[in-house]
C-alpha cells in the first residue's frame, strides 16, 4: 500500500487512468516527510529559508556572483525579488512578523532587517563569539532559535536583543537549517556523501520527538521553513526545494500548489460578551490549517492560534483576549493566503 501511495504522489497522472477505468481515487492523507510539491532552488548552493507573508525568502550561499536572498512564489519558484543581505556570507534566515532576522557567518553576527529594503534595524555579535559558527535561524513568537555547528554543536535561544535565554544539544554533529512551528523545533543535520535527516526537537531539552529523511535521498537539506501548514526544505545535493508534510494531525488538505490557491476571507472579528475571549469567524475555500495572530499597535504579537478546518465553508476560532483597551491587528494565514482586520477592545 505504502508503494502504491508513493507513485500515486509522484506520478499525478494515475489519478485520470484509474477515474478512465472507472475506478474512483480517494483522497490520501500525507505522512511526515511526504513530499507535496517541488521548485527549483534560485541558484546553487542553498543556505535557510523562510516563510515571509505568503512568500518564500531563499538564501544563495555561492557562487559570489549569485549570494542573496531571493523572494519565490511558493507555486512556481519565479524569482518576485531580491533583498540586499547584510554582511558578507549569509546563512541562516527567519521572520518574526515584522523583521527578516539574517545570521552572517563571516562576521559571527545576527542582523534585524526590513525585509523588503533590506536595511539593518539592528545587529549584535552571535553568541560563542570567534569560537561559534551560526547557521540556521528560527524564530518562535517571542524569541529566537539560532544553530551553532562549531564543536560542541549546540541550539541557542536568543532574546531579540542577543541575551542568550538558554540551550539545547543538536540532534546531530552537522546542524544547519532550523525552523520553529507548532512548538517544537525542525533541526537538519546534514550527512555529505550519504542521507541527511530532519529532526523534530522539544525545545526544553533537546530530546528527539521524531525525524524523517531528507526529500530524494538528499544530504545537505540546508534551508527549512515553516508557512504555518507546511515545511519547505532546501536542498542543496538537488538544488531543490520541496514542500513537506510535517506530520501533525488533522484534516486532510489538498496537495501540492493547490493548497496555496485556496481563498480565506474574514467575516466576523468580535470580544465575547461573556468570557475574555476574541471570536473570529472566517471563510475558507478548502480544508486547510488557519494561523490567526493579533497585533497591537507597536506591531508586537499578543495572541495567537492555529486551528485546522476539516472542510471548506465558514468557521470560527477563538484568541486570547488582550488585557489593555485599544485597536489591535488581526491576521489570518493559510498557505499563500492572507486576510486582515481590526478589532476594537473595549474594557
Amino acid at each position: 500500500m505504502d508503494s502504491f501511495v508513493s507513485a500515486f504522489r509522484r506520478f499525478p497522472h494515475l489519478a485520470c487512468l484509474l477515474l478512465a477505468c472507472g475506478l474512483a481515487a480517494s483522497p490520501v492523507a500525507a505522512e511526515m516527510g511526504d513530499v507535496l510539491h517541488t521548485i527549483p532552488c534560485p541558484g546553487d548552493n542553498p543556505a535557510d529559508l523562510a516563510w515571509v507573508d505568503g512568500e518564500l525568502y531563499s538564501v544563495i550561499f555561492s557562487p559570489t556572483e549569485q549570494r542573496g536572498i531571493y523572494r519565490l512564489d511558493p507555486q512556481t519558484g519565479e524569482v518576485i525579488g531580491m533583498v540586499p543581505y547584510a554582511g558578507t556570507m549569509p546563512q541562516g534566515l527567519t521572520y518574526d512578523g515584522y523583521n527578516l532576522w539574517q545570521v552572517c557567518l563571516s562576521c559571527n553576527s545576527v542582523f534585524k532587517m526590513d525585509p523588503i529594503s533590506g536595511e539593518v534595524r539592528d545587529s549584535w555579535g552571535a553568541p560563542g563569539g570567534g569560537d561559534g559558527q551560526p547557521i540556521g535561524l528560527g524564530w518562535d513568537g517571542e524569541s529566537l532559535w539560532l544553530n551553532d555547528s562549531r564543536d560542541p554543536e549546540k541550539i541557542w535561544q536568543l532574546d531579540s536583543l542577543g541575551t542568550v535565554l538558554g540551550q539545547i544539544p543538536t540532534p546531530g554533529d552537522s546542524p544547519y537549517g532550523m525552523t520553529w512551528a507548532d512548538g517544537v523545533i525542525w533541526v537538519s543535520d546534514n550527512d555529505v556523501g550519504g542521507v541527511a535527516y530532519i529532526y523534530k526537537v522539544d525545545p526544553q531539552n533537546g530530546d528527539i520527538l521524531d525525524s524523517f529523511a531528507c526529500p530524494d535521498g538528499g544530504g545537505s537539506p540546508n534551508g527549512i521553513a515553516h508557512d504555518g501548514e507546511y515545511l519547505w526544505i532546501a536542498v542543496n545535493t538537488t538544488d531543490t526545494i520541496y514542500q513537506v508534510d510535517d506530520g501533525i494531525p488533522g484534516a486532510d488538505v489538498p496537495d501540492g500548489p493547490a493548497a496555496y490557491a485556496s481563498g480565506l476571507r474574514l467575516v466576523l472579528a468580535r470580544c465575547h460578551p461573556t468570557d475574555r475571549s476574541v471570536v473570529v469567524r472566517f471563510e475558507s475555500d478548502t480544508a486547510s490549517r488557519v494561523h490567526a495572530e493579533l497585533f497591537d499597535l507597536l506591531g508586537r504579537r499578543i495572541a495567537d492560534t492555529v486551528q485546522r478546518t476539516g472542510s471548506a465553508g465558514a468557521h470560527e476560532l477563538r484568541l486570547a483576549r488582550p488585557e489593555a483597551a485599544g485597536v489591535y491587528g488581526l491576521r489570518l494565514r493559510s498557505g499563500s493566503a492572507m486576510c486582515s482586520g481590526k478589532i476594537m477592545v473595549v474594557q
